[in-house]
């Protein structure tokens, strides 16, 4: 079945089908901010200090009706000050059938955690090791500036 997203049936079946995909895959949800806001679900990546967070688009019961937004599998490191830096951001887009757009988020969520665990430290102060645009590596927290 295609998905409709102008359907509150299926807006609520997707939005049903993302949860136990993300808890079978050993999510967590995490507790609101603020009050309306999306499900955010995170998984740490062991012995790293990577996670990964999955923006559902779920609010209430369903996904949000449409628009510009998707599910976004975004790659996150805590820095030494418990701050946080960006790994990776990758969109999900709500097209197609309900089992392919859940397959596709779990599959961003594979591809992010591959990624995090190929992870390098720098040398000098322990931060992840990025790819720049020009495949190079760098330090994440730019501590050659410091």
């Amino acid at each position: 079945m295609s998905y409709d997203p102008h359907h509150d049936w299926q807006r609520k079946f997707l939005a049903t089908t993302l949860q136990v995909a993300l808890h079978d895959a050993g999510f967590t949800k995490l507790p609101p901010r603020h009050s309306g806001e999306e499900e955010v679900w995170s998984r740490g990546v062991e012995s790293t200090p990577f996670f990964i967070q999955v923006y559902t688009s779920i609010q209430g019961a369903e996904v949000r009706e449409s628009g510009a937004d998707a599910i976004r599998v975004i790659g996150l490191y805590e820095n030494s000050k418990g701050k946080h830096g960006l790994i990776s951001n990758t969109r999900v887009n709500r097209t197609g059938e309900i089992e392919a757009i859940k397959d596709r988020m779990i599959q961003r969520a594979r591809e992010t955690w591959s990624r995090c665990r190929q992870g390098q430290a720098c040398g000098r102060c322990g931060a992840p090791m990025l790819l720049s645009k020009n495949n190079k590596l760098y330090c994440a927290e730019v501590c050659w500036k410091n």
